[in-house]
């Protein structure tokens, strides 16, 4: 929003002069030249050469003729692992020489004299020993974490005296487990004379200046690796290591962490019943849903996202709700459900299964995971389209299909049974199923698990052999043989038909295999308690 300084006088918010400071010229000067001074640190290269010369290799290699020399300066660089002649030109007093191409290569840099062709400087670089910075300026948890371990392979490779500019806000994920890394502030890169200095990024438009490769046609995470110079194979699916607290269980029950929310729309599950049927379904497995996102609501314009109803809410910013304490959260969780956004590669850091729903990237960017959720049958995959850049500033960008009927069908054709169906697969939720003995049917209508059901308990042969009769909106199926659980007021031998209406929130653990079975499936034996909901005390 921009202010208006065009108002009539006498209306607005009224005005009074700030308190000023009074400086005199020789403050002034001292105040200016000492920020001239920090700034041309990182301004001017670093490296003093001959004639006056200086170079180094911060943000690309960079020369700089001194004023008052007569002298003309023949200066070439090259790829010293391909040969390859990257810069051939003259330059003259007060010229300079800043290379467009940023990222990582292994320079041999030669300056002569252009009239007499006599080499002054042949200097092949070096990183071993030298002031290196890594930057980066993204406040992405994302991009953070998935480039991270590719700063720690280049520091090992270079042996160099690494320091990494980062957001304050991520840094306490890294600082005390990577302790031959020194972690500053921004504002600290200016006042370091640094030998060679490395920005990771992209540019949405795919161009080659800070990037060797279309970043869109890759892996995400290998972006660091790339800029870097190191081969991203070696990093493929690796995790970097991250701080936070592993012995401090706070939740005794199982739970699942999801992260429902996302920076872009875009990025969202936009299925309308996504969400609140695949966390109900999560409840009637006994499973406690906590949505650990840093906002219960976000979004832009007239379009705005909250988190599912059925989750508990765990959001928020701030003490006991930093990064670390989120990791220490989802560590303890069985699994993790969210989007192609930070808190699933926080997950993954983490080494817990992550079940990601994405439809407007490929596969293939983010980390790799079994779990991965995508409706290939339609429109999807325009992210890593070398055909579009991603505009961020359009939160529901969407290139192909904007303003049609097709807008964002790659998140809305992603149905709950997808989810469910992967979440199925996780080891950690079969086990959960196992412990607790419960069984589920090989297809689930999960249509059918988000409406009321009605049951009909009967009284059958013999005192605990009952049947349970499921009733929704489409099917009646019949269960035979089930023992169920009486207190004073409960089923005797002999009694009536007893109607009972469930609503889905309200089922306790072990009735979630009669609700899940479609019609037609095998009976299933399990134990049925008094319907009586336990307040939860945690």
């Amino acid at each position: 929003m921009s202010e208006n300084t065009n108002l009539p006088t006498g209306q607005g918010v009224q005005s009074h002069p700030a308190p000023v400071s009074v400086s005199t010229p020789d403050d002034i000067e001292r105040r200016l030249g000492e920020m001239y001074r920090r700034l041309n640190l990182h301004l001017e290269p670093s490296i003093p050469g001959p004639d006056g010369i200086t170079f180094d290799f911060n943000l690309g290699v960079r020369v700089k003729i001194p004023y008052g020399t007569n002298r003309r300066y023949r200066v070439q660089y090259w790829d010293s692992n391909s040969d390859r002649l990257m810069f051939n030109g003259c330059l003259k007093a007060g010229e300079r020489l800043q290379s467009t191409q940023r990222f990582y290569r292994n320079i041999l840099l030669r300056i002569s004299d252009e009239d007499t062709q006599k080499v002054l400087l042949l200097h092949k670089m070096e990183l071993k020993d030298r002031i290196v910075i890594v930057h980066l300026p993204v406040e992405t948890i994302g991009d953070t974490i998935g480039w991270f371990h590719a700063i720690e392979l280049f520091r090992e490779k270079h042996q160099c005296k690494l320091f990494v500019a980062m957001s304050d806000k991520i840094r306490p994920l890294f600082e005390s487990v990577y302790p031959e890394i020194n972690f500053i502030y921004r504002e600290e890169m200016l006042s370091i004379h640094s030998y060679a200095h490395y920005e990771l990024g992209v540019k949405f438009d795919g161009s080659s200046d800070i990037l060797p490769y279309d970043w869109r046609m890759s892996p995400l995470h290998w972006v660091g690796a790339n800029i870097l110079g190191i081969d991203p194979h070696t990093i493929d699916n690796v995790p970097p290591k991250i701080a936070y607290d592993t012995t401090n269980r706070i939740i005794n029950k199982p739970y699942v962490c999801i992260g429902s929310l996302a920076s872009g729309g875009c990025k969202l599950w936009l299925n309308p019943y996504g969400w609140d049927t695949v966390v109900d379904f999560l409840k009637r497995c006994g499973y406690r849903v906590l949505d650990i996102d840093a906002q219960k609501i976000c979004g832009t314009g007239i379009a705005w996202q909250k988190i599912p109803s059925g989750a508990e809410d765990w959001t928020g910013i701030g003490d006991g709700k930093t990064l670390s304490d989120r990791a220490a959260l989802i560590h303890h969780a069985d699994f993790f459900i969210g989007l192609g956004s930070g808190l699933s590669w926080l997950a993954w850091a983490c080494h817990k299964p992550v079940v990601l729903i994405s439809g407007f990237s490929q596969p293939f960017c983010e980390f790799y995971t079994p779990y991965r959720v995508i409706e290939t049958g339609v429109c999807h995959g325009c992210f890593n389209d070398p055909q579009y850049s991603f505009d961020a500033s359009d939160s529901f960008w969407c290139p192909r299909n904007k303003n049609t009927d097709m807008h964002l069908i790659c998140s809305r054709a992603i149905t709950p049974e997808l989810v469910i169906n992967k979440i199925r697969q996780i080891p950690a939720f079969k086990q959960h199923l196992e412990n607790n003995g419960i069984r589920i049917g090989d297809s689930l209508n999960c249509e059918m698990t988000a409406k009321p059901m009605s049951f009909s308990i009967h009284q059958t042969t013999t005192k605990d052999d009952i049947s349970v009769t499921q009733t929704d909106d489409h099917n009646t199926t019949n269960y035979d043989n089930v023992t169920v659980c009486r207190d004073d007021n409960g089923v005797t031998e002999n009694s009536s038909p007893i109607p009972l209406t469930i609503a889905p929130g309200d089922l306790p653990v072990n009735q979630l295999s009669d609700l899940l079975v479609q019609a037609g499936s095998e009976p299933i034996a399990t134990e049925i308690p008094t319907i009586k909901q336990e307040p939860n005390n945690e």
